[in-house]
């Protein structure tokens, strides 16, 4: 991803906490295969990837007040709430089948 996708992923975090209508979902067309594939490389089920980043979308849009492009790049900070929520999956999935 280049610098300016980045810039770009910033502006519309920045729109979502401003509820600006269309940025959430211009936000999801543009980074919904690079945060699949993160999650996939956690989970193994696409019917869980999917409720991940189900989650994770709604989780950015109710954090994206306290994102600030100046502390944070917009792509790496959706990536870390993924990941978390793909460890979380993939950790509950283990308990579920050490049982």
């Amino acid at each position: 991803m280049d610098v300016q996708e980045r810039l770009l992923i910033n502006r519309l975090i920045i729109g979502v906490s401003n509820n600006k209508e269309n940025d959430l979902e211009y936000l999801f067309n543009i980074t919904k295969n690079q945060l699949y594939a993160l999650a996939k490389e956690y989970v193994d089920d696409s019917i869980i990837i999917n409720e991940i980043l189900s989650q994770g979308y709604l989780e950015i849009y109710r954090k994206s007040r306290s994102f600030d492009p100046h502390e944070n790049d917009g792509f790496d900070w959706m990536c870390e709430i993924v990941k978390e929520l793909s460890l979380k999956f993939q950790k509950k999935c283990l308990k579920k089948h050490a049982i």
